[in-house]
């Protein structure tokens, strides 16, 4: 399987692809630092919020899967690997999958923020919990291109009147610290953004992986994409 950079795919809209956004940008806003107790002082900032957003390529923490279990909604986007195959899952990994499992994600993709909502607008408008992206490694080269992300962006609701729930994303987090019970034993650092503003750059950068997401229980070594911008 031959590299690809991840950067230059296009998006799926309808009947064609298009270049990806580049969602950055510059803010002035409080940051907090962290370079110690990051499992500790993240599920605080979990239990404070209803929906958590994001990318993480691999979630695993014990700790940190039960506190998003007590949230109204999760949406998380992890990197695809084996263990996360029905067919190849081992006694180890097992657990992990009945922790991903038990996460909520009861709200419409019409209420996320990030562009999620115009996905397949006119499909299935339930979307899971965890969904996976990539190319799968199955040469476990040690360079290989991967969704590397680390963040998490937290959200409030805001009901509208027509009865759906806008999400409002107002905080981020992300830093080198991978939510992993590896980590909490390693030299990582974590920074807390508190800003709309930003963590809106982060929500929609989030909608825009999840273009290129897929099931769990994927199929293909290759990016296949169960979604498009569009109808």
């Amino acid at each position: 399987m031959d590299r690809i950079n991840l950067n230059q795919l296009g998006v799926p809209v309808d009947h064609d692809l298009e270049p990806q956004s580049d969602n950055s940008m510059s803010a002035i806003a409080p940051v907090e630092v962290i370079f110690r107790n990051h499992q500790e002082r993240l599920v605080q900032e979990i239990a404070r919020h209803p929906v958590v957003v994001g990318c993480v390529a691999w979630l695993t923490d014990t700790v940190v899967l039960e506190a998003l279990a007590k949230c109204l909604h999760v949406s998380i986007i992890v990197q695809k690997e084996d263990f996360l195959r029905p067919d190849l899952v081992q006694m180890r990994t097992a657990g992990l999958r009945r922790l991903y499992d038990a996460l909520p994600a009861p709200l419409m993709r019409y209420s996320l923020p990030g562009g999620v909502s115009g996905l397949n607008y006119a499909g299935n408008p339930n979307i899971e919990a965890i969904r996976c992206v990539g190319h799968h490694n199955r040469e476990k080269r040690s360079a290989w291109p991967r969704m590397h992300n680390k963040f998490l962006v937290f959200c409030d609701i805001d009901q509208e009147g027509n009865g759906l729930e806008d999400v409002l994303p107002r905080k981020v987090w992300t830093g080198s610290y991978n939510i992993s019970a590896n980590a909490t034993a390693s030299w990582e650092n974590a920074v807390m953004i508190d800003s709309s503003e930003v963590a809106g750059a982060y929500a929609r950068e989030y909608g825009q992986i999840m273009a290129f997401s897929e099931v769990l229980d994927w199929t293909s070594p290759w990016i296949a994409p169960e979604y498009r911008i569009g109808s």
